[in-house]
């Protein structure tokens, strides 16, 4: 069998051990041997106990192993037409035939994929590989006698950006295993973060870790988020850096070898008070109800993946999931005849594990028509319940008719440039967790109950009614405006009705003279009546009075 491990791309951040590397490339523990003995450097930070790879050096070592291949071989080096990459064979897999000439043909087996390769070979070259066999010796020697790399074909890119270990990755990886709680994108953000802090200190040893490092880390972020010095950060970036780097200093305290540090050391993630104050007009951009049917009905439907995107952009705001759940979905978890959604964590991708039943929001109508439509089409295109309800262009083709596969789209970037597409034709820009703070906001233009109020929160997937009022739906400006000048007419409205009922009290005699309204109320009868007979007046006369 061949491995060109191609489709194979371990994380740079990540730190792997062997059987961590075993695993990720289908291999054996003697090649992982032989790729240690061909130049891929455990890390640093492995100590006496198991050897540690970083990812960043996995990937080195298999760009630089490819790029050798394009170079001259050495003696004992061999260039596997399987995996593509320049090999040392074992003796016993070593063949040798008599060239027709000068020299022989030696026949090995590569050890990292078993396939077979061919190589004419000097008579230099054959009597150290004959020697090397009856004697049952390594190749390496002979390898090694040959001296460097020839650079006459081609030249090996030195890959020296990729970093290759520190002596934090042993503490790094059982951070990793602690992290296995976490959803992989979420691990790999605070990995992430945690490289970052590594490399501003030129990977000094988290356990010589001071107040004073963790301050300067910080004061970076802030000048870089403030005065745009390197690449730009946002204020919600820099935050999340620092709470990343602050759950991990406070469970790096914790561990063996590193109890001694400072107490006050994740205090120093703490952010300036005064930093990213928000700005005016600050709140998040969200469609009316309105709009959204608006946005669904501007977006073509001539092709099969217009009418995919219609559907899906449709369907975002029907059922309000996030988008990593909605690109995730299969026929198996929706429901047409209840018109339900079921948000299995198993199954898709979803934010917490979190696992719960939508039922199709209301007031939805014209936008269920639409989901309605593709899911009659699919299904006339012999999509499954394992099949993907929006699966990625490649797996809308009318002639795949094999139920169970068309899997999920791999991304969100899809559905984004769905709404990017559909907002911008009614001049506006919504992101796809706006059909969330939508749906909410119009919670708000309804007299809902308690009751309905907790139900509708609930579909969200949300466990208080809290988390929706005080995360989603937020007024804008403009919004808040008209709400504020409707509050004031209406108390306009208040003062004049009671005045009327004064005035009305007092024609009725339902006022004694010792109130304390009397006066009051007997000036506003009076004017009351005074401007009703001049009106009634003008209308009889057409005079003004």
């Amino acid at each position: 069998m061949s491995r060109a491990y191609r489709g194979v791309r371990p994380k740079q951040n990540r730190v792997y051990s062997v059987d961590d590397v075993l695993k990720l490339y289908g291999i054996c523990r003697n090649t992982l041997s032989n790729w240690v003995r061909d130049g891929l450097r455990p890390s640093p930070g492995s100590g006496p106990g198991p050897q540690l790879f970083r990812g960043s050096e996995l990937a080195r070592f298999h760009l630089e192993r490819k790029a050798r291949s394009k170079t001259s071989l050495r003696h004992g080096e061999f260039k596997c037409l399987h995996c593509k990459a320049v090999v040392v064979p074992e003796p016993s897999d070593l063949e040798l035939w008599p060239g027709k000439t000068v020299g022989c043909v030696a026949l090995a087996t590569c050890p990292d994929c078993d396939g077979r390769t061919t190589k004419i070979v000097s008579e230099t070259e054959c009597n150290k590989l004959r020697i090397a066999c009856e004697r049952n010796t390594s190749l390496y020697h002979i390898v090694k006698e040959a001296g460097p790399i020839p650079d006459d074909i081609g030249t090996i890119p030195q890959i020296e950006s990729c970093p290759r270990g520190t002596v934090n990755d042993a503490i790094l990886y059982d951070w990793q295993l602690h992290a296995g709680r976490y959803d992989g994108k979420t691990a790999d953000a605070h990995l992430c973060t945690i490289r970052e802090f590594e490399a501003f200190l030129e990977a000094k040893p988290f356990d010589k870790l001071t107040d004073k490092d963790v301050a300067r880390f910080r004061d970076r972020q802030v000048v870089r988020a403030r005065e745009d010095v390197g690449p730009p950060l946002s204020v919600g970036t820099v935050r999340h850096k620092m709470s990343y780097l602050h759950m991990f200093l406070v469970w790096l305290r914790g561990q063996k070898g590193y109890r001694r540090l400072s107490g006050s050391l994740a205090d120093g993630c703490a952010l300036p008070k005064a930093f990213g104050q928000a700005p005016i007009n600050a709140a998040r951009p969200y469609p009316t109800l309105d709009e959204a049917n608006e946005m669904v009905q501007s977006m073509p439907s001539a092709t099969l993946l217009q009418r995919r995107d219609r559907a899906m952009v449709a369907f975002a705001f029907i059922s309000c999931l996030r988008a990593a759940a909605l690109t995730t979905l299969r026929w198996q978890h929706v429901d047409l005849v209840n018109k339900r959604v079921t948000q299995d964590a198993r199954t898709m991708r979803a934010k917490n594990g979190k696992s719960f039943v939508v039922q199709w929001f209301p007031w939805t109508e014209p936008l269920q028509e639409v989901f309605l439509i593709w899911a009659e089409e699919t299904r006339a295109l012999g999509f499954g319940p394992e099949d993907a309800v929006f699966p990625a262009e490649k797996d809308l083709d009318r002639h795949r008719r094999t139920p169970g596969s068309r899997e999920p789209m791999a991304t969100e970037t899809a559905l984004r440039e769905a709404f990017n597409r559909a907002s911008t034709a009614i001049g506006k820009t919504f992101a796809p967790h706006s059909a969330r703070h939508c749906m909410a906001a119009e919670m708000d233009r309804w007299p809902l109950t308690t009751e309905q109020r907790k139900a509708l929160s609930a579909n969200f997937g949300h466990e208080s009614m809290t988390t929706t009022e005080a995360h989603y739906g937020k007024l804008n400006d403009a919004q808040r405006f008209e709400v504020m000048e409707g509050i004031e007419d209406r108390q306009d409205l208040m003062a004049v009705e009671e005045s009327v009922i004064r005035a009305l009290a007092y024609d009725l005699h339902l006022i004694d003279e010792d109130h304390p309204d009397y006066k009051m109320a007997k000036a506003e009868f009076q004017n009351l009546r005074a401007k009703t007979q001049m009106r009634y007046q003008f209308r009889k006369t057409g005079e003004e009075p």
